[in-house]
Protein backbone atom coordinates (compact mmCIF):
# COMPACT_ATOMS: atom_id res chain seq x y z
CA UNK A 1 0.00 0.00 0.00
CA UNK A 2 3.01 2.30 0.54
CA UNK A 3 4.45 2.00 -2.97
CA UNK A 4 1.54 3.61 -4.82
CA UNK A 5 1.82 6.69 -2.68
CA UNK A 6 5.53 6.86 -3.34
CA UNK A 7 4.95 6.41 -7.04
CA UNK A 8 2.31 9.14 -6.99
CA UNK A 9 4.75 11.58 -5.34
CA UNK A 10 7.52 10.62 -7.76
CA UNK A 11 5.23 11.02 -10.73
CA UNK A 12 4.15 14.47 -9.70
CA UNK A 13 7.71 15.55 -9.06
CA UNK A 14 8.79 14.26 -12.45
CA UNK A 15 6.02 16.24 -14.10
CA UNK A 16 7.26 19.44 -12.44
CA UNK A 17 4.28 19.80 -10.15
CA UNK A 18 5.67 20.89 -6.78
CA UNK A 19 3.78 21.14 -3.52
CA UNK A 20 2.50 24.55 -2.42
CA UNK A 21 5.03 24.70 0.41
CA UNK A 22 7.88 24.84 -2.10
CA UNK A 23 6.10 27.47 -4.21
CA UNK A 24 5.66 29.69 -1.18
CA UNK A 25 9.32 29.25 -0.33
CA UNK A 26 10.37 30.30 -3.84
CA UNK A 27 8.18 33.43 -3.73
CA UNK A 28 9.55 34.31 -0.29
CA UNK A 29 13.11 33.87 -1.51
CA UNK A 30 12.42 36.02 -4.59
CA UNK A 31 10.86 38.77 -2.45
CA UNK A 32 13.82 38.62 -0.10
CA UNK A 33 16.25 38.99 -3.00
CA UNK A 34 14.26 41.94 -4.36
CA UNK A 35 14.20 43.56 -0.94
CA UNK A 36 17.94 43.16 -0.53
CA UNK A 37 18.52 44.56 -4.03
CA UNK A 38 16.23 47.53 -3.31
CA UNK A 39 17.94 48.26 -0.02
CA UNK A 40 21.36 47.97 -1.66
CA UNK A 41 20.34 50.36 -4.46
CA UNK A 42 18.92 52.85 -2.02
CA UNK A 43 22.06 52.57 0.11
CA UNK A 44 24.24 53.51 -2.85
CA UNK A 45 21.88 56.32 -3.85
CA UNK A 46 22.14 57.78 -0.35
CA UNK A 47 25.92 57.74 -0.41
CA UNK A 48 25.98 59.08 -3.98
CA UNK A 49 23.79 62.03 -2.96
CA UNK A 50 25.94 62.73 0.08
CA UNK A 51 29.11 62.59 -2.04
CA UNK A 52 27.62 64.88 -4.68
CA UNK A 53 26.45 67.24 -1.95
CA UNK A 54 29.96 67.58 -0.54
CA UNK A 55 31.37 67.98 -4.06
CA UNK A 56 28.95 70.84 -4.74
CA UNK A 57 29.83 72.53 -1.46
CA UNK A 58 33.50 72.23 -2.36
CA UNK A 59 32.78 73.83 -5.73
CA UNK A 60 30.95 76.68 -4.01
CA UNK A 61 33.87 77.16 -1.60
CA UNK A 62 36.33 77.35 -4.50
CA UNK A 63 34.18 79.92 -6.31
CA UNK A 64 33.93 81.98 -3.13
CA UNK A 65 37.68 81.77 -2.60
CA UNK A 66 38.40 83.19 -6.04
CA UNK A 67 35.72 85.90 -6.02
CA UNK A 68 36.82 86.94 -2.53
CA UNK A 69 40.23 87.82 -3.95
CA UNK A 70 38.75 90.55 -6.17
CA UNK A 71 38.90 94.12 -4.95
CA UNK A 72 35.43 95.44 -4.13
CA UNK A 73 33.87 92.05 -4.89
CA UNK A 74 30.79 92.92 -2.84
CA UNK A 75 30.19 96.21 -4.70
CA UNK A 76 28.60 97.00 -8.04
CA UNK A 77 31.53 98.09 -10.21
CA UNK A 78 31.11 100.21 -13.35
CA UNK A 79 33.95 100.67 -15.86
CA UNK A 80 34.32 104.07 -17.52
CA UNK A 81 36.90 106.00 -19.50
CA UNK A 82 35.09 109.31 -19.02
CA UNK A 83 37.37 111.43 -16.82
CA UNK A 84 34.81 114.23 -16.80
CA UNK A 85 32.27 111.94 -15.13
CA UNK A 86 34.76 111.29 -12.34
CA UNK A 87 36.08 114.83 -11.95
CA UNK A 88 32.68 116.48 -11.51
CA UNK A 89 30.68 116.46 -8.28
CA UNK A 90 28.29 113.88 -9.67
CA UNK A 91 24.83 112.82 -8.64
CA UNK A 92 25.63 110.23 -6.00
CA UNK A 93 23.74 110.03 -2.69
CA UNK A 94 24.35 113.16 -0.57
CA UNK A 95 24.68 113.32 3.20
CA UNK A 96 21.63 114.42 5.25
CA UNK A 97 23.00 117.05 7.69
CA UNK A 98 20.32 116.21 10.24
CA UNK A 99 21.34 112.58 10.73
CA UNK A 100 21.74 111.71 14.42
CA UNK A 101 25.03 109.93 13.84
CA UNK A 102 26.45 112.96 12.06
CA UNK A 103 25.38 115.34 14.83
CA UNK A 104 27.01 113.10 17.43
CA UNK A 105 30.20 112.79 15.41
CA UNK A 106 30.38 116.57 14.93
CA UNK A 107 31.04 116.99 18.65
CA UNK A 108 34.50 115.53 18.14
CA UNK A 109 35.55 118.02 15.46
CA UNK A 110 33.77 121.28 16.30
CA UNK A 111 36.53 122.52 18.68
CA UNK A 112 39.15 122.00 15.96
CA UNK A 113 37.75 124.34 13.34
CA UNK A 114 37.95 128.14 13.18
CA UNK A 115 35.39 130.30 11.38
CA UNK A 116 37.96 132.19 9.31
CA UNK A 117 39.65 129.09 7.92
CA UNK A 118 39.43 128.22 4.24
CA UNK A 119 38.05 124.87 3.14
CA UNK A 120 41.57 123.57 2.50
CA UNK A 121 42.62 124.63 6.01
CA UNK A 122 39.71 122.69 7.49
CA UNK A 123 40.55 119.65 5.39
CA UNK A 124 44.16 119.71 6.58
CA UNK A 125 43.08 120.05 10.24
CA UNK A 126 40.59 117.19 9.99
CA UNK A 127 43.13 115.04 8.16
CA UNK A 128 45.67 115.53 10.94
CA UNK A 129 43.03 114.94 13.65
CA UNK A 130 42.01 111.66 11.98
CA UNK A 131 45.57 110.42 11.85
CA UNK A 132 46.24 111.49 15.47
CA UNK A 133 43.45 109.23 16.77
CA UNK A 134 45.73 106.21 16.36
CA UNK A 135 49.26 105.86 17.66
CA UNK A 136 52.19 104.72 15.55
CA UNK A 137 52.46 101.46 17.50
CA UNK A 138 53.02 98.77 14.86
CA UNK A 139 50.71 96.36 16.74
CA UNK A 140 47.76 98.60 15.86
CA UNK A 141 48.56 98.51 12.16
CA UNK A 142 49.19 94.82 11.57
CA UNK A 143 46.28 92.42 11.50
CA UNK A 144 45.02 89.63 9.23
CA UNK A 145 42.38 90.69 6.65
CA UNK A 146 39.71 88.51 8.28
CA UNK A 147 40.15 90.49 11.52
CA UNK A 148 38.71 93.62 9.88
CA UNK A 149 35.27 94.26 11.37
CA UNK A 150 33.86 95.42 8.04
CA UNK A 151 31.96 98.28 9.73
CA UNK A 152 31.33 101.36 7.61
CA UNK A 153 29.83 103.84 10.08
CA UNK A 154 32.45 106.50 11.00
CA UNK A 155 31.20 106.74 14.59
CA UNK A 156 31.53 103.00 15.18
CA UNK A 157 34.97 102.95 13.57
CA UNK A 158 36.11 105.86 15.73
CA UNK A 159 35.02 103.95 18.83
CA UNK A 160 37.05 100.95 17.65
CA UNK A 161 40.04 103.20 17.15
CA UNK A 162 39.73 104.59 20.68
CA UNK A 163 39.43 101.01 21.98
CA UNK A 164 42.85 100.26 20.39
CA UNK A 165 41.39 97.84 17.88
CA UNK A 166 43.91 97.38 15.03
CA UNK A 167 43.01 99.10 11.78
CA UNK A 168 44.53 100.77 8.74
CA UNK A 169 43.66 102.79 5.64
CA UNK A 170 40.04 101.66 5.26
CA UNK A 171 39.16 102.78 8.78
CA UNK A 172 41.10 106.03 8.41
CA UNK A 173 39.25 106.72 5.17
CA UNK A 174 35.77 106.30 6.65
CA UNK A 175 36.61 108.36 9.76
CA UNK A 176 38.03 111.25 7.71
CA UNK A 177 35.08 111.13 5.31
CA UNK A 178 32.74 111.25 8.31
CA UNK A 179 34.64 114.21 9.76
CA UNK A 180 34.52 116.09 6.44
CA UNK A 181 30.78 115.66 5.84
CA UNK A 182 30.17 116.56 9.51
CA UNK A 183 31.93 119.86 8.79
CA UNK A 184 29.83 120.41 5.66
CA UNK A 185 32.57 119.41 3.21
CA UNK A 186 31.50 116.82 0.58
CA UNK A 187 33.72 113.73 0.56
CA UNK A 188 34.01 110.38 -1.13
CA UNK A 189 36.23 107.33 -0.78
CA UNK A 190 38.76 106.49 -3.49
CA UNK A 191 41.47 103.89 -3.84
CA UNK A 192 44.49 102.91 -5.90
CA UNK A 193 45.11 99.23 -6.66
CA UNK A 194 48.05 97.51 -8.31
CA UNK A 195 45.89 94.53 -9.29
CA UNK A 196 42.27 93.43 -9.05
CA UNK A 197 43.01 91.95 -5.66
CA UNK A 198 43.19 93.37 -2.14
CA UNK A 199 46.85 92.44 -1.79
CA UNK A 200 48.38 95.74 -2.84
CA UNK A 201 46.28 98.89 -2.64
CA UNK A 202 45.41 101.93 -0.59
CA UNK A 203 42.13 103.63 0.38
CA UNK A 204 42.04 107.43 0.59
CA UNK A 205 39.52 110.27 0.48
CA UNK A 206 38.68 113.02 -1.99
CA UNK A 207 37.17 116.25 -0.64
CA UNK A 208 35.24 118.72 -2.78
CA UNK A 209 36.50 122.31 -2.63
CA UNK A 210 34.04 124.85 -4.04
CA UNK A 211 36.71 127.56 -4.34
CA UNK A 212 38.77 125.27 -6.61
CA UNK A 213 35.71 123.63 -8.21
CA UNK A 214 37.38 120.23 -7.97
CA UNK A 215 38.08 117.17 -5.85
CA UNK A 216 41.39 117.13 -3.99
CA UNK A 217 43.03 113.95 -2.75
CA UNK A 218 43.65 113.44 0.97
CA UNK A 219 45.51 110.53 2.57
CA UNK A 220 44.67 110.36 6.30
CA UNK A 221 46.86 107.30 6.83
CA UNK A 222 50.04 109.17 5.83
CA UNK A 223 48.61 112.52 6.99
CA UNK A 224 49.20 114.23 3.65
CA UNK A 225 47.69 115.87 0.61
CA UNK A 226 49.25 115.95 -2.85
CA UNK A 227 50.51 118.79 -5.01
CA UNK A 228 51.10 118.35 -8.73
CA UNK A 229 52.84 121.32 -10.35
CA UNK A 230 52.23 123.25 -7.13
CA UNK A 231 48.43 122.76 -7.15
CA UNK A 232 46.28 120.47 -5.03
CA UNK A 233 45.68 117.34 -7.07
CA UNK A 234 42.81 114.92 -7.45
CA UNK A 235 43.36 111.17 -7.61
CA UNK A 236 43.31 111.13 -11.42
CA UNK A 237 45.82 114.00 -11.58
CA UNK A 238 48.16 112.24 -9.16
CA UNK A 239 47.81 108.94 -11.00
CA UNK A 240 48.56 110.56 -14.36
CA UNK A 241 51.76 112.11 -13.00
CA UNK A 242 52.81 108.82 -11.39
CA UNK A 243 52.23 106.76 -14.54
CA UNK A 244 54.02 109.30 -16.74
CA UNK A 245 57.09 109.06 -14.54
CA UNK A 246 56.99 112.78 -13.76
CA UNK A 247 57.72 112.28 -10.07
CA UNK A 248 59.50 115.63 -9.81
CA UNK A 249 56.12 117.33 -10.38
CA UNK A 250 54.65 115.69 -7.25
CA UNK A 251 55.06 116.94 -3.71
CA UNK A 252 53.53 115.75 -0.45
CA UNK A 253 51.79 118.50 1.54
CA UNK A 254 51.79 117.39 5.20
CA UNK A 255 51.41 120.86 6.77
CA UNK A 256 54.29 120.19 9.15
CA UNK A 257 53.14 116.76 10.30
CA UNK A 258 55.84 114.30 11.31
CA UNK A 259 53.60 111.38 12.22
CA UNK A 260 54.55 107.93 11.05
CA UNK A 261 54.21 106.32 8.58
CA UNK A 262 55.33 108.98 6.07
CA UNK A 263 54.10 108.86 2.45
CA UNK A 264 56.41 107.02 0.07
CA UNK A 265 56.57 107.89 -3.61
CA UNK A 266 57.65 104.41 -4.69
CA UNK A 267 54.62 102.85 -3.01
CA UNK A 268 52.16 105.18 -4.75
CA UNK A 269 53.92 104.51 -8.05
CA UNK A 270 53.54 100.76 -7.52
CA UNK A 271 49.79 100.90 -6.87
CA UNK A 272 48.82 103.54 -9.46
CA UNK A 273 47.51 101.17 -12.14
CA UNK A 274 43.84 100.98 -11.11
CA UNK A 275 41.77 103.84 -9.69
CA UNK A 276 38.39 103.28 -7.98
CA UNK A 277 35.86 105.91 -6.92
CA UNK A 278 32.89 105.63 -4.54
CA UNK A 279 30.33 108.22 -5.69
CA UNK A 280 28.36 107.82 -2.44
CA UNK A 281 28.77 110.93 -0.24
CA UNK A 282 26.48 109.64 2.52
CA UNK A 283 28.33 108.09 5.46
CA UNK A 284 25.85 108.52 8.31
CA UNK A 285 22.40 106.94 8.37
CA UNK A 286 19.74 106.28 11.02
CA UNK A 287 20.21 103.52 12.05
CA UNK A 288 23.93 103.21 11.21
CA UNK A 289 24.83 101.29 8.10
CA UNK A 290 26.21 97.79 8.49
CA UNK A 291 28.77 95.98 6.38
CA UNK A 292 25.90 94.26 4.56
CA UNK A 293 25.09 97.62 2.95
CA UNK A 294 28.30 97.33 0.93
CA UNK A 295 26.40 95.03 -1.46
CA UNK A 296 24.36 98.06 -2.53
CA UNK A 297 27.41 100.30 -2.99
CA UNK A 298 28.23 101.49 -6.49
CA UNK A 299 31.85 101.96 -7.56
CA UNK A 300 33.47 103.48 -10.63
CA UNK A 301 36.65 102.01 -12.10
CA UNK A 302 38.58 104.31 -14.41
CA UNK A 303 39.85 102.63 -17.58
CA UNK A 304 42.57 103.96 -19.89
CA UNK A 305 45.57 102.69 -21.85
CA UNK A 306 47.43 101.83 -18.63
CA UNK A 307 45.01 99.19 -17.34
CA UNK A 308 42.24 96.76 -18.20
CA UNK A 309 38.52 96.90 -17.33
CA UNK A 310 37.34 95.42 -14.08
CA UNK A 311 36.27 91.77 -14.70
CA UNK A 312 32.58 92.29 -14.04
CA UNK A 313 31.50 89.13 -15.91
CA UNK A 314 33.99 86.90 -14.10
CA UNK A 315 32.92 88.30 -10.74
CA UNK A 316 29.23 87.75 -11.56
CA UNK A 317 29.88 84.20 -12.81
CA UNK A 318 31.76 83.30 -9.64
CA UNK A 319 29.00 84.71 -7.43
CA UNK A 320 26.39 82.74 -9.41
CA UNK A 321 28.61 79.69 -9.04
CA UNK A 322 28.68 80.11 -5.27
CA UNK A 323 24.89 80.26 -5.07
CA UNK A 324 24.32 77.45 -7.59
CA UNK A 325 26.81 75.03 -6.04
CA UNK A 326 25.55 75.62 -2.51
CA UNK A 327 21.92 75.21 -3.62
CA UNK A 328 22.70 71.95 -5.45
CA UNK A 329 24.66 70.66 -2.47
CA UNK A 330 21.76 71.31 -0.13
CA UNK A 331 19.38 69.65 -2.60
CA UNK A 332 21.51 66.49 -2.71
CA UNK A 333 21.62 66.39 1.09
CA UNK A 334 17.82 66.70 1.21
CA UNK A 335 17.43 63.81 -1.23
CA UNK A 336 19.80 61.68 0.84
CA UNK A 337 17.79 62.51 3.94
CA UNK A 338 14.49 61.55 2.29
CA UNK A 339 15.96 58.23 1.11
CA UNK A 340 17.39 57.45 4.55
CA UNK A 341 14.33 58.31 6.66
CA UNK A 342 12.04 55.34 5.65
CA UNK A 343 14.79 52.84 6.42
CA UNK A 344 15.34 54.39 9.83
CA UNK A 345 11.62 54.38 10.59
CA UNK A 346 11.32 50.68 9.72
CA UNK A 347 14.22 49.82 11.94
CA UNK A 348 12.57 51.71 14.75
CA UNK A 349 9.26 49.86 14.24
CA UNK A 350 10.94 46.42 14.23
CA UNK A 351 12.88 47.16 17.40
Amino acid sequence: MGRPASNWYTAHMSLGTQPAIFQRTDRSSHASVMSVTFRSTRHWLIWACISLGFACLLGGALCFRYVHRFSCWRCTVVNTNDAHLINERGGGPRQDPGTIGLLQFRRHITPLLKPDWTTVDKIAALRHWTRAQQSSDSQLWRFPPEADSGDVDPGILLEQQHALTPGACRRFGYILAGALVSAGIPARLVSLQAFFTDGLGHIMVEAWVDDLNKWILVDPTADTMFLVDGRYASLLELRKALLSGSLDRIRFERNGSILEPPPKMEYFTKISRHAFFFPNECFFTDPPRTKASVWRTRMIHYVDEHNTPYPISARSALLVGVVAFVACGLLFFCVAFVLAVPRTLRKTQVS
